[in-house]
């Protein structure tokens, strides 16, 4: 175990992410390399050439949980070039997610478009990524528009290997428990939302990924300096062994994009590795972070 410390301290280190973070949001600064490589100098330049490893772990602390390590810019190109990037949120997590057994459990399921009565815009391409899903595992259950519920969620959550939920998902910092993804909306179940404290509740021990195809699901607040309270964070205490989820607001169309190039590759391969393939698939048609970088793993590298 080797230790090393940053070239700045922890207030330096939250503006340097606000820089970064404040040229990733629409309007897009097209010149985003120079808040990215500053935060390369600090967060990676001090020990790169210590880290042999292809796949990276990333643990992170206080503002760092914001940061897609893949996006950071060495000078002439981003690390997700030639590094493949997990997050998890402590070291007791992480062996606890190393001790469960590997298994891709036969139960998928998604939910794409639920419903609204509220006026809430509907998301067309979400429907298209939940049928790439059941074309590459045939037995997918996919839930649609007033099935795209709540209960349905909570009704095969046990029996599930992965799930995805392509929908439209709302952050609350001052609560993080109220924040939710929107499900179908009905008469019986006018609210329709699923919210953190509710994740809690179920049981996803045989769970291998949670997709959570929606906006800021990644986002949430900070207790101390590691335990981030989030959407993701809900999905791996109920014991998914990974969560893919959002670092910012992303677009319908680019979100449909991207989760094509992933699940192409996971029924392949690893999920860290499905996800970097993704990213750099994306990164030759949107040379932008915005594009490409707003998904993260929590989780572990296979």
């Amino acid at each position: 175990l080797k230790a090393f410390r940053l070239p700045v301290g922890e207030p330096q280190a939250r503006k340097l992410v606000e820089n970064f973070r404040a040229a990733l949001k629409p309007p897009l600064d097209l010149d985003w390399k120079p808040s990215s490589s500053a935060l390369y100098d600090a967060l990676w330049r001090p020990f790169e050439d210590e880290i042999k490893s292809k796949r990276v772990c990333v643990m992170p602390s206080g503002a760092l949980h914001l940061v897609p390590f893949a996006a950071l810019w060495d000078g002439q190109k981003c690390l997700g070039r030639n590094r493949v990037f997990s997050y998890c949120p402590s070291l007791a997590v992480f062996a606890c997610k190393r001790q469960k057994e590997a298994r891709w459990n036969r139960g998928v399921y998604g939910w794409a478009d639920p419903a609204m009565l509220d006026g809430t815009p509907r998301l067309p391409f979400a429907r298209e990524e939940v049928r790439l899903l059941a074309q590459l595992f045939p037995k997918t259950q996919i839930f649609l528009d007033s099935t795209a519920d709540r209960e349905s969620v909570k009704t095969v959550a046990s029996e599930a290997g992965l799930l995805h939920f392509a929908c439209h998902a709302e952050f609350h910092e001052g609560q993080p428990l109220a924040s939710c993804l929107r499900l179908a909306q009905k008469e019986r179940d006018p609210d329709g939302r699923l919210t953190a404290e509710d994740v809690f509740t179920l049981k996803l021990d045989r769970c291998e990924l949670v997709v959570l195809s929606a906006c800021q699901t990644s986002l949430g607040r900070l207790k101390d300096a590691d335990e981030m309270t989030s959407l993701a964070r809900a999905f791996m205490i109920s014991g998914s062994k990974n969560v893919l989820s959002s670092l910012w607001r992303v677009e319908d169309k680019a979100t449909c994009e991207w989760m094509q190039h992933f699940y192409r590759h996971l029924d392949e391969g690893s999920v860290d590795k499905s996800v970097a393939q993704a990213q750099l698939e994306m990164m030759e048609k949107y040379p932008h972070p915005f594009h490409w970088a707003g998904f993260v793993l929590n989780g572990k590298c296979d």
